[in-house]
């Protein structure tokens, strides 16, 4: 799990998951008539669940130095 949230672009996309659903959860809450956020959470939970996959199971790669720029 360390490795997930040491990965800025996973931690983007759970944070902007998390964030967003609660939101349409709300919006949903506010107007009963229809329950319909799960619809949401379930499509954008399989692309979060593939991107940790890849996340996880990605080779670790060493970190590269920057090389100053020449002019």
């Amino acid at each position: 799990m360390d490795r997930l949230l040491q990965n800025p672009g996973f931690r983007f996309h759970f944070l902007a998951y998390v964030l967003v659903n609660v939101g349409l959860l709300i919006i949903n809450l506010l107007n009963p008539q229809t329950i319909w956020f799960y619809w949401v959470l379930i499509g954008w939970g399989i692309g979060l669940a593939a991107h940790a996959y890849s996340v996880w199971h990605a080779p670790a790669r060493p970190v590269r130095p920057v090389r100053p720029i020449r002019r």
